[in-house]
């Protein structure tokens, strides 16, 4: 941990098996097939959903990608429960029990969400921005779910120590199934996805990711626990 607090940045080399990865980003294309489009706060009765955000400007930090978003206390579990072992870490080194607020309901303040974001060919991204620092998050646990290379060429995940220092560029040391653990608040963003080629929002190309998160609910909307854009 303070190496990590210290910036420091680990590469966990197939921590997933791609069979898994590959499964997931399968479910979602099917999912996002069978579901349009929309976004819910995050409430009691939430449903599990996926959203476009192309730059959406009451976004906490701007972005071009398409979101997924499951929940544990819905129909979807299983599909969480492959990713369980990041969640019981992050209990782990916050001393809770391996599974706290794993079923846990909007309305107790605090849920356990599954987030894949697909960032599209033609200019996808995140704009740079460091996450809250909170006993959910002690550590930032990001799943490589693309083949840099591959599935993109240009672009991805950046992180920078500071205002003043050079973006080190991450995803050229990644295959899918690998593991980033980072602070989450060091300023980090996704880098334009192949910005010289036509924007293409099929899910068969670009840049996906994978986060099993521990977030506060819309039930305490303070902005200091929300992500902050610094570009």
């Amino acid at each position: 941990m303070e190496s990590i607090d210290a910036l420091d940045v680990y590469i966990v080399k197939g921590f997933y098996p791609r069979e898994q990865i590959i499964a997931f980003k399968r479910f979602a294309a099917q999912f996002a097939a069978a579901h349009p489009p929309a976004w819910h706060p995050c409430l009691d009765g939430v449903p599990d959903y996926h959203r476009i955000n192309d730059e959406y400007k009451n976004s906490w930090v701007m972005a071009r990608m398409h979101g997924f978003f499951f929940h544990a206390f819905n129909e979807h579990r299983e599909i969480i429960d492959g990713f369980r072992d990041l969640l019981r870490l992050k209990n782990h080194l916050r001393g809770a029990p391996e599974d706290a607020d794993y079923d846990a309901l909007p309305s107790s303040g605090v849920i356990t969400r599954l987030v894949s974001q697909h960032y599209p060919v033609g200019g996808g991204h995140l704009r740079e921005h460091v996450d809250p620092h909170s006993p959910f998050a002690l550590i930032q646990t990001i799943v490589q779910a693309s083949t840099p290379g591959v599935d993109f060429q240009a672009g991805g995940l950046f992180l920078r120590a500071s205002e003043n220092d050079a973006a080190v560029e991450l995803d050229e040391l990644t295959d899918v199934g690998d593991l980033f653990i980072l602070t989450p608040n060091v300023r980090h963003g996704i880098a334009a996805i192949d910005p010289g080629e036509p924007l293409d929002w099929t899910l068969d190309r670009g840049r996906w990711m994978i986060l099993p998160i521990v977030i506060r609910s819309d039930y305490e909307m303070d902005p200091s626990t929300k992500p902050r854009q610094v570009t």
